[in-house]
């Protein structure tokens, strides 16, 4: 029996009373559904479905129709406080006997209510058979807001399984006919469902202009969609990556589904935000709100949300390292998705969680099954998210195989991201492709490309908020510049990730564990440019010649200043047991200086042992440095063993407080390394070698030149020969007559590594300019008048090994041109000849004028000068190193008594002051041949006094005083006739 509005709620109450007083069933039930009616549409649902259970359980409607109208009015109710089960059982108890005739309205409208329960909850099948016979019977009665509903059921339905164009035009419609009839519940409703359809297709725009006319239409009344609609619009702005305009309206969302008790709604709201505290990083947070989401679905038999809880979960368990867990959620998802049946867009989602799952626990092979069938699934459905999402997930997979196609998956894959807007994964996947760039030996084709995706990926996750992807960017970029020798560019990215602070827990502690590893990497390559063998700065020749003859503070702060320490530290080991000896501090107060100085001798610490170079780019973070007192405020410190066979002879301490914020970088290092063969010549002379010679530091060690003789001013410049001898680049040695320049270029061929092959020698003034050409390149048969053979030219003849260029000045201008050539591509052509010849030879020159003044004169090649002095070597006259004449004159006296068959004689001390005070323009031949003569003349075993002397040497003076060098000369008296020392100890 139809329903009479009553006059008032009151009045209907007061009737509802005296109709039970009376015990009219039939008023009773009349009343009590008008009393629903009233009270549905004024929104308080829990009393309007009191009285209508009243109303159908008075048993006194006439007949089943009247009843089931009150229970889909129940339903209703139900289902507007999201208890979809118990609505749903409703709906179920009456479609049963419900007719096609009169009552075909009444069942449209239930089928219809049946169809958004079924689609809620996640049942798709069963919504679309009950959206389709609810169609059905609509059309019948005309358009109406039974129509309406249904419509946006089917619409629904269609767009949940992928069939979008029907989606669309349904929604379409249904749009125009609730803007006809003024339906503005049906309108925000036709909105919303047609931006779920936009959304899933991707155009992001139209979803959005969907969305918020659907929340304008939302917010102009009571409705309780609003949450849900502001959950889609978040939805949008999360996968497009705006996440902030995402977090603000999903906490909205959250707010509103609370205060309006749907629970649904909320717990859709609680997966977007667990979503976007999982990209952040923010893993408990996020695994608390899934939970939360979780218990929310069950309580309400939410399928599909309990799917999608549980998906989210087993993603959370594979970022946190826990494929075992991951399993175990992903079952409960798949059990779940089964429940719903048919294919959706839930099917993809599973198939992808399924590969990765499989990656993990499974095999690439089971990975790629899944991958293969779930992209199958969304191109069929239409779901370009779950396609691009696969596409990057084969091309990961492939890379771990290292399948050679993976660079064109990747590609494909970013394109994909990039035409669709989804930053986020654009950005993840970037970094991925520049991994496996680097990792396949890809990245040395395409340097720029990898630089590239690492810098526009560390742009998207600085504007998202990422931090752990941030970090994964720049950690990554960092570590490429550390491969490619930017070394500084990976300290200032360290140095701003080190300044990052981000709150949660979870994410410092990978952060900082990254770091760690980072550092390490960094510091490795610092300590290697320590070591390296290879002059990299023009420091080598223009600071050491400076620094080298300085007593230890003077050197100690003039490297200090050089390299930005703000204090410095030389210690040398305790003799017998004694404690640290200080040598040098700079900053420091003397007791700092000699705590801290046995502290770094100390025998617990491993750096000792080995001799490398330590290097703490962040002390703080640095475990090796913890319980040094002395270091707490230091940003970064270095220490250098210096170390002269095989023992330590002394460390150098330098570091930058915490306030300058920059620790020591790749120019300090290179600096160190040119230091190094100065400071450690400086160490040795407290450790005098018991063999002749000038011991030099190369990188396999110290080792000793036999063939030259010098103290502590020669091994400091020579110190530069060790660092290079296993280089290639080109060596100008400058230095009087006589100073031994061949002598420097044949100790450096037999340190280095070429010193199995020929070592070749040309002085350029020995030889007609006209005939130079031909001895340097060679000719061939015809080439000349005379030439009737070939001839191979002596750089040639050195191929693979050392080229030694004596008094390069004198070249003439065209066989400059063919040296240039030679030094810039290796490539000779003999005189005559058509083709040309490729020799890889190091070329070592050497000459007594200025160069530089010969090319300003235009009587050299500046080009030619530039290519011949990579590293130039100053070799001291020997009136600059007067303290050598002891070592150098007892040591070719005896070479000289020794060649003459005589028993060794010795130079008085009065001859070593005539010595001492003869400028000797000739340098050191001069003095070998003074001390020839002597060996000559004299007879065996004598004692060669001043008057035996030549008489140049005697009665020439310079303007060394006699007795300056008066404590040194008697220190050497008694040096062996056979050798001696090759560097003096300090006076």
């Amino acid at each position: 029996m139809p329903a009479r509005t009553p006059k008032g709620g009151d009045q209907c109450l007061r009737e509802l009373n005296r109709a039970k007083l009376r015990k009219d069933r039939r008023e009773i039930a009349r009343l009590a559904e008008a009393i629903g009616d009233e009270l549905m549409d004024g929104g308080d649902l829990a009393q309007a479905e009191v009285h209508f259970v009243l109303a159908r359980q008075d048993g006194s409607f006439g007949h089943d129709r009247d009843r089931a109208r009150v229970i889909v009015k129940e339903a209703h109710c139900l289902y507007e406080r999201d208890q979809y089960r118990d609505s749903l059982g409703r709906l179920e108890e009456v479609l049963g006997f419900l007719g096609k005739g009169t009552e075909g309205s009444l069942s449209a409208r239930a089928l219809g209510l049946a169809a958004d329960l079924c689609l809620r909850n996640g049942r798709v099948r069963r919504a679309y058979k009950y959206a389709i016979k609810a169609r059905a019977l609509a059309s019948q009665r005309g358009v109406g807001t039974d129509a309406l509903r249904i419509g946006l059921s089917l619409g629904a339905v269609f767009a949940r399984l992928g069939r979008w164009q029907e989606a669309s035009g349904i929604l379409e419609d249904v749009l125009s006919a609730a803007r006809r009839s003024g339906d503005r519940q049906r309108m925000g409703q036709a909105y919303n469902n047609l931006g779920l359809v936009h959304k899933n297709r991707c155009e992001w725009g139209r979803a959005i202009d969907c969305f918020e006319q659907a929340i304008r239409l939302a917010r102009a009344g009571p409705d309780r969609s609003l949450a849900e609609r502001l959950n889609n619009i978040g939805i949008v702005h999360f996968k497009i990556g705006d996440w902030k305009q995402a977090e603000k309206v999903w906490r909205e969302g959250f707010r509103v589904a609370r205060r309006s008790e749907h629970t649904t709604a909320e717990a859709s709201v609680l997966l977007g935000q667990g979503r976007l505290e999982a990209a952040r990083g923010n893993w408990e947070r996020a695994e608390t709100r899934y939970a939360r989401a979780l218990a929310l679905a069950e309580a309400g038999d939410d399928l599909r949300t309990q799917a999608l809880a549980h998906e989210y979960l087993t993603e959370l368990c594979l970022d946190t390292g826990d494929p075992e867990a991951a399993a175990e959620e992903l079952e409960k998802a798949r059990k779940l998705a089964d429940r719903v049946g048919t294919v959706t867009d839930l099917t993809a989602e599973i198939r992808r969680v399924q590969a990765r799952v499989a990656s993990h626990v499974e095999s690439p092979a089971r990975a790629l099954q899944f991958i293969t069938q779930g992209l199958e699934t969304a191109r069929r459905t239409g779901d370009r998210y779950e396609e691009a999402r696969f596409l990057v997930l084969r091309a990961e997979l492939r890379a771990r195989e290292g399948n050679h196609r993976t660079g064109a998956r990747f590609s494909h894959a970013i394109e994909r991201l990039s035409d669709l807007g989804m930053k986020h994964l654009l950005a993840r996947t970037l970094v991925a492709f520049a991994a496996w760039m680097a990792d396949s030996g890809m990245e040395s084709q395409s340097r720029d490309r990898v630089q590239e995706c690492l810098i526009v990926a560390s742009e998207i996750f600085e504007k998202l908020g990422d931090l752990c992807g941030l970090a994964d960017a720049r950690i990554a970029l960092a570590r490429w510049k550390v491969r490619h020798g930017g070394v500084d560019g990976a300290l200032s990215i360290l140095r701003s990730l080190e300044e990052m602070n981000p709150a949660p827990e979870g994410v410092r502690n990978r952060l900082q564990s990254r770091l760690q590893s980072l550092r390490e990497d960094i510091e490795t390559l610092l300590v290697g440019r320590i070591q390296s063998s290879e002059c990299h700065t023009p420091w080598d020749a223009d600071c050491l010649g400076e620094l080298s003859g300085r007593i230890p503070g003077e050197l100690l702060a003039g490297i200090a200043a050089n390299v930005g320490a703000d204090r410095a530290l030389w210690v040398r080991p305790g003799r017998a047991g004694s404690d640290a000896c200080v040598l040098a501090r700079i900053n420091m107060d003397g007791n700092e200086a000699q705590r801290l100085a046995e502290r770094l001798l100390g025998g617990e610490h491993a750096w000792l042992a080995s001799g490398a170079p330590v290097l703490s780019v962040s002390v703080s973070a640095d475990p090796r440095f913890r319980r040094l007192e002395a270091v707490r405020n230091v940003r970064s410190l270095l220490l250098l063993p210096l170390v002269a066979d095989g023992t330590l002879q002394g460390l150098i301490y330098l570091d930058r407080g915490s306030e300058r914020g920059f620790p020591f970088g790749g120019r300090e290092m290179e600096k160190i390394s040119a230091a190094r063969p100065v400071l450690e010549s400086v160490s040795m002379l407290e450790e005098p070698s018991g063999n002749g010679g000038i011991r030099i530091a190369t990188p396999s060690g110290v080792k000793v030149v036999p063939s030259m003789l010098g103290g502590a001013k020669l091994a400091r410049v020579l110190g530069i020969i060790g660092r290079v001898c296993n280089s290639s680049v080109p060596i100008l040695i400058h230095g009087e007559t006589g100073t031994g320049k061949e002598l420097v270029a044949r100790a450096l061929h037999e340190l280095g590594n070429r010193h199995s092959k020929a070592f070749v020698a040309q002085n350029c003034a020995a030889i007609p300019r006209d005939l130079l050409e031909s001895e340097l390149f060679g000719y061939v048969s015809g080439a000349f008048t005379g030439a009737v053979g070939d001839k191979t030219g002596l750089f040639e003849s050195a191929d693979g090994g050392t080229f030694f260029l004596d008094e390069v000045a004198e070249v003439d201008a065209a066989t400059q041109v063919k040296l240039l050539r030679l030094l810039e591509t290796g490539e000779i052509r003999r005189l005559g000849a058509v083709e040309e010849g490729r020799v890889d030879v190091r070329v070592v020159s050497a000459t007594h004028r200025r160069l530089d003044e010969e090319v300003e004169r235009g009587r050299f090649r500046e080009d030619l000068f530039y290519r011949l002095n990579v590293v130039d070597v100053q070799l001291p006259a020997l009136r600059e190193r007067m303290e050598d004449i002891p070592l150098l004159a007892n040591d070719f006296l005896a070479r000289s008594f020794a060649r003459e068959g005589k028993v060794a004689g010795r130079l008085s001390g009065d001859a070593l002051e005539v010595l001492a005070s003869y400028p000797w323009p000739g340098n050191v031949r001069e003095l070998e041949n003074e001390m020839k003569r002597l060996g000559a003349l004299s007879t065996g075993g004598s004692t060669i006094q001043p008057n035996m002397l030549s008489r140049r040497v005697r009665y020439t003076r310079g303007d060394h005083a006699p007795g300056r060098f008066s404590a040194r000369v008697q220190s050497h008296l008694p040096l062996p006739p056979t050798g001696s020392n090759g560097i003096l100890r300090s006076a």
